[in-house]
């Protein structure tokens, strides 16, 4: 299998996780809220929220690891491959280390966290297992980059979609038994270590030449792997900052009931992020190499196809949202006032983060990813200053204001910008596909949300879904989609 069929195998079965991962959410959701209720649910999202944190110790390596061993994957630079992989082994399971006593010792402080002493005992437990949950995730994390950088899709989504899979039936099965919100986070660390595990196995039969020895983990080599790791941890900061902190922020203002409510309309914005990542994400390992490479205009064409394809993909979910989000919610979970509120900003910050997700890839590859690191830092410690005031006035409300006005000066001005900059791309071609996609995405949802079939049920929701989706594509492809991207397909189809 060629490359290029490799990298869209890859993408089309990681959607595929994605779908199931949605799909099962959609009944867990509501059985989870119904099953703990308002409270113990919003419970579990600030452990989620929290957890966020221990992210950051690993120093941004995640990404770095990745990098370095996309370009190091070749026959001469083999000892280089083993120095990295032994390298980041060492680190990872120092900072496995690491979070399983930390989170011993948030567990005996939850009254910093929370005011409710009933939930205290909850919170303690809850944080010692999705400690060794997190501690399991950072060993296994350079297997998974191994099979990556290989353009092992396929081992890695099997991997993740057991996970998915063998998550959602404990958590039923446990709930349903009666055990509470202790059996979620116990379902999540079972299912984390199967997944793991299959990393390492298959990792180890994939790559023949991988070697474990002491000497590989070499001192000039984590230097490297941090100086590059740093910059990703500033830019994790500003990712904590700008998502972590909502859930605290409710918390502490508004009460953990509130958390559940706000966290249902940002749920579906995280599946249609989540979406557009995982399915743009397998080019990473790609710009890496070409970057290496110094292949610049083969990257250009390349961004120009991976931009065209995340502005189409999210201005049709955002349109989505506008015109059928609140309608889908009230299905889905029941009714609720703050929601529809919500549903006027949760679109708009969906279309700003996710259009330009290639943006983001391309200054990882390039090692260019401080300058992200920066505009986040600086977007997360607006987003709290905003959230922080704004809540006392609107509640919720105000904490989504708080992470849509940020992302409204980076997404439009900085980023756009950066890395143009770097790819010495035309920023002016790259703000026309951005205008003509988000004054479509404008005009579109407004006459969707005017012209829509009344909805009473899941029926009424397909058909008007389905219609909007048929006007919507050939719409798209015909107005908005650049030329490139519409070559690539017309020539794909014409092979076929």
């Amino acid at each position: 299998m060629n490359l290029t069929k490799k990298i869209f195998t890859g993408s089309a079965l990681q959607t595929t996780n994605i779908f199931f991962d949605i799909a099962i959410g959609f009944f867990m959701m509501p059985f989870l809220i119904n099953g703990l209720g308002d409270k113990w649910y919003g419970l579990w999202l600030l452990i989620g929220s929290i957890m966020g944190f221990f992210g950051l110790l690993t120093i941004g390596l995640s990404g770095a690891v990745q990098r370095y061993l996309s370009i190091e994957n070749t026959p001469e630079k083999i000892d280089d491959y083993n120095a990295t992989l032994n390298s980041s082994v060492a680190v990872f399971s120092f900072t496995a280390v690491v979070a399983i006593a930390l989170s011993f010792v948030i567990s005996l402080l939850p009254t910093l966290f929370i005011t409710d002493t009933a939930l205290s005992e909850a919170f303690s437990t809850l944080i010692i297992l999705m400690g060794f949950n997190i501690a399991i995730a950072f060993v296994a994390s350079p297997f998974r980059a191994v099979l990556l950088t290989n353009y092992n899709f396929s081992l890695v989504s099997f991997s993740e979609l057991v996970a998915i899979v063998s998550k959602a039936s404990l958590t039923f099965g446990l709930i349903m038994s009666g055990y509470g919100v202790v059996a979620v986070a116990v379902s999540t660390l079972i299912s984390t270590l199967l997944c793991s595990l299959i990393f390492f196995f298959f990792a180890l039969k994939e790559q023949k030449k991988i070697k474990f020895n002491r000497s590989y983990i070499q001192k000039h080599k984590l230097v490297l792997l941090f100086r590059y790791g740093a910059k990703t941890f500033i830019g994790w900061i500003g990712d904590i900052l700008r998502f972590s902190i909502d859930n605290m922020v409710i918390t502490a203002f508004v009460g953990l009931s509130a958390v559940t409510i706000y966290n249902i309309p940002v749920r579906l914005l995280g599946y249609a992020s989540q979406f557009i990542v995982t399915a743009l994400g397998v080019l990473q390992p790609l710009f890496s190499q070409l970057a290496g490479k110094k292949n610049h205009e083969d990257i250009k064409r390349k961004f120009e196809f991976a931009y065209g394809i995340s502005f189409a993909m999210a201005a049709l979910l955002s349109s989505g949202l506008f015109v059928f989000g609140y309608d889908f919610i009230s299905l889905w979970v029941g009714e609720y006032d703050e929601v529809k509120e919500l549903m006027y900003i949760i679109p708009v910050m969906l279309l700003l983060t996710t259009s330009q997700n290639p943006c983001i890839l391309i200054l990882y590859s390039h090692n260019k990813h401080q300058y992200y690191a920066y505009q986040n830092i600086g977007e997360g410690v607006l987003n709290v200053i905003v959230s922080l005031i704004a809540v006392q006035y609107w509640g919720i409300l105000g904490v989504a204001v708080g992470t849509l006005i940020p992302s409204l000066v980076t997404k439009l001005f900085l980023q756009p910008r950066l890395t143009c900059g770097v790819l010495s791309y035309s920023l002016t071609k790259y703000y026309k596909q951005m205008f003509s996609c988000f004054t479509f995405v404008a005009l579109v949802s407004f006459v969707g949300m005017n012209v829509k079939g009344d909805i009473n049920g899941w029926g009424d929701l397909v058909i008007n879904v389905l219609l909007f989706s048929a006007a919507f594509i050939p719409s798209y492809w015909v107005i908005c989609l650049n030329k490139n991207t519409k070559h690539f397909f017309v020539s794909k189809f014409k092979r076929s």
